[in-house]
């Protein structure tokens, strides 16, 4: 984090470049130098750490992120299904369904277009329900971190 959200107890130590820039380190911390030389300073690397909690989801930007991505399933759902009919026709698998079927049934033919139709109006009907329930879920999830107080994840970063 820069700026104003800087972590407790962090110092601000100015770089060659005259920028500031936050360190986890507290003011009694010191950092291995290596000795003047006609090179740059160099600094020992240390573990930045900080607790992070969410106490919000937001439901538009849960709406919107789900929408997304559950049509983005839909269309790698349709693609999948598209290499496989054109493997099984190809490999002539379809004609022999097709001549199974005809010896139990009348005329049967397997067209691709029905088949695309129906697995798109399911994968259709599947993201809408997705979408509504990954929004309730995030309402749920409000209220519940109204009374816990919310989900806290610790993370760490190399300085």
């Amino acid at each position: 984090m820069h700026g104003p959200q800087a972590f407790r107890g962090d110092t601000i130590d100015k770089h060659e470049t005259g920028a500031t820039a936050p360190t986890a380190r507290s003011e009694t911390a010191s950092r291995d130098v290596v000795p003047a030389t006609a090179g740059p300073v160099q600094y020992s690397r240390q573990w930045r750490k900080a607790r992070l909690v969410i106490r919000k989801v937001d439901p538009w930007s849960a709406l919107k992120f789900s929408v997304l991505f559950y049509f983005c399933l839909l269309l790698i759902m349709l693609l999948g299904s598209a290499i496989v009919f054109a493997l099984l026709k190809a490999f002539g698998v379809i004609g022999r369904i097709e001549e199974l079927l005809g010896t139990f049934f009348a005329d049967v033919t397997i067209s691709g277009g029905a088949i695309f139709r129906w697995v798109f109006l399911f994968g259709l009907l599947g993201t809408i329900v997705s979408t509504v329930v990954t929004v309730f879920l995030a309402f749920l999830y409000n209220l519940i971190a109204d009374v816990v107080g919310g989900v806290e994840i610790s993370v760490s970063q190399r300085d």
